[in-house]
């Protein structure tokens, strides 16, 4: 995206209320959208988060661990859109905040660094969410051979996970140190004027693909191990479990591989005719990856009606009240 700046003077800047509403009409209302959309991340995720939490402490086991990883990376993007949304509908409180900066550093410069944290962020938890979910799909796939118990981590998951969190701790860093996230309106992006940003961007494109590829294929595996499995009730049930997991699996894909696709036309130019310098255009993939932070568990919740029982006794009891069974935990999908 292109670097987001302002031509206002300072002085006409700071005589402006800060709570001035976009005159873009378009900005204004794609703002509300914004925060609609973001508003209720955190309720529900919460919800599910809860549930898992409390299934795993009756039976332990490594894939609602790392669901809750997956989920807690979307609560944080969501978290981080809602608290951003504000700055479309009053752009003065960006412009303000970056006007005063430059003239002030010393008394702003804490707030201004607090809004490049929630940047830095949220484009960690975005990138940390795809090899986590990959490292799911895999591990669902040895639990399912019986090469391994989901009752404890293995040896090499885990390993495996430390590296995937040690790489995004140091994404984290980068990014609150060297500042290359920033809010161009009415979005967030890379800015490329700091160093080592266009190695990073290629970075997260690199290891995007191979693991939304390895999850795809891995959930093929697990729906074919489970349409053969003998140990199953019926093979009706075998075929329900089977289309479950190809469709979620083909459609959070698609989507996420979508998304990436359209970032990112300069490499993918069978997508340049989006043209992401519109801002129309940015504003309805801002929209598309808040709308991101809702698909994986909503997905859940449409094809488990174990997890879907679960939360909503949860919401009525904040306990539940029943132990999954092997077959219900190796059903559960859940794809980014």
């Amino acid at each position: 995206m292109s670097v987001y700046s302002t031509t206002t003077s300072d002085y006409d800047t700071a005589s402006k209320s800060l709570f001035d509403a976009n005159a873009d009409k378009e900005m204004f209302y794609f703002g509300i959208i914004y925060f609609i959309l973001s508003m209720f991340n955190a309720p529900f995720l919460l919800v599910i988060i809860s549930t898992l939490h409390l299934k795993n402490c009756q039976t332990p086991n490594m894939t609602f661990k790392m669901m809750n990883i997956v989920n807690f990376c979307l609560l944080g993007q969501g978290l981080g859109h809602f608290l951003t949304s504000p700055a479309v509908i009053f752009p003065n409180l960006l412009k303000t905040f970056d006007t005063v900066v430059r003239v002030s550093r010393l008394f702003w410069k804490p707030f201004h660094l607090n809004l490049q944290i929630i940047g830095a962020t949220m484009n960690t938890l975005w990138i940390c969410d795809l090899p986590v979910v990959t490292l799911l799909a895999v591990s669902r796939i040895l639990i399912f051979s019986n090469m391994i118990h989901s009752h404890k981590f293995n040896g090499v998951i885990k390993f495996l996970l430390g590296l995937v969190l040690s790489w995004i701790f140091i994404l984290f860093l980068y990014g609150i140190i060297f500042r290359n996230m920033e809010m161009y309106p009415p979005g967030w992006g890379y800015d490329f004027t700091v160093p080592f940003s266009h190695i990073f961007d290629t970075l997260e494109i690199c290891l995007s693909f191979p693991c939304l590829i390895i999850s795809f294929l891995s959930y093929i595996s697990i729906a074919y191990l489970i349409f053969m499995a003998k140990n199953l009730r019926s093979s009706v049930q075998s075929r329900k479990n089977e289309i479950a997991i190809l469709f979620q699996s083909a459609f959070t894909t698609s989507y996420i591989s979508g998304m990436i696709f359209v970032w990112h036309p300069a490499l993918f130019t069978m997508f340049t005719f989006i043209d992401m310098e519109d801002k129309t255009n940015q504003a309805i993939l801002n929209c598309v990856w808040i709308i991101h932070c809702y698909v994986n568990p909503c997905m859940l919740l449409i094809f488990n009606k174990s997890i879907r029982g679960d939360c909503f006794r949860f919401l009525k009891t904040r306990n539940i009240d029943r132990n999954p069974s092997r077959t219900v935990m190796m059903s559960i999908v859940s794809i980014n």
